[in-house]
């Protein structure tokens, strides 16, 4: 191997002690700007929070959903979409149930880009909860389309947030 590439600056300082003699070169996710956009102003967006990843316990879908009630029981005409599939789907969708919360949870399974994008630019909230990340690129392509974004302080998640978005503990 003569370049190492890496999605984060975390990476940067594991493999740059792993492998101090190479080549560690920081390499972003890009965002189609074409399609990722939006021209609706916040108060014209749907009161939807949106996650997209796959169902697995690195997301953290288990803390959104218990959040999300906490959540509802203030603003109830919200909901929540999730984009994506895994193997905790059906133990998920059991949880919203047992929450009470299934008739404002959507589990929208997998999307195509055109599909997510025309999601996002509708939407108010973006949200990561993600116990490990790299950095996301749903994240900026959530930022991209305008959405207010809340996201877990793992990553390049706070670097790229910085002062346009919230950012939470793991």
């Amino acid at each position: 191997v003569d370049i190492i590439f890496c999605m984060s600056n975390e990476q940067i300082n594991i493999y740059s002690k792993l492998y101090p003699k190479k080549k560690i070169i920081f390499a972003s996710n890009g965002v189609d700007n074409r399609l990722f956009s939006s021209s609706l102003k916040f108060n014209e967006r749907k009161n939807r929070i949106v996650c997209v990843g796959s169902l697995s316990w690195k997301k953290d879908y288990i803390t959104i959903l218990k959040s999300v009630k906490r959540f509802l029981e203030v603003f109830p005409q919200w909901k929540l979409v999730i984009v994506g599939t895994g193997s905790d789907k059906d133990q998920l969708i059991r949880l919203s149930n047992d929450l009470n919360i299934s008739n404002n949870v959507v589990f929208a399974g997998i999307k195509n880009r055109t599909e997510i994008a025309n999601l996002l630019s509708e939407s108010k909230i973006y949200l990561i909860n993600s116990i490990q990340e790299g950095l996301p690129k749903s994240l900026l392509e959530a930022m991209a389309s305008g959405c207010a974004c809340v996201s877990t302080n793992v990553g390049e998640c706070e670097n790229v947030l910085k002062s346009c978005g919230i950012v939470i503990k793991p």
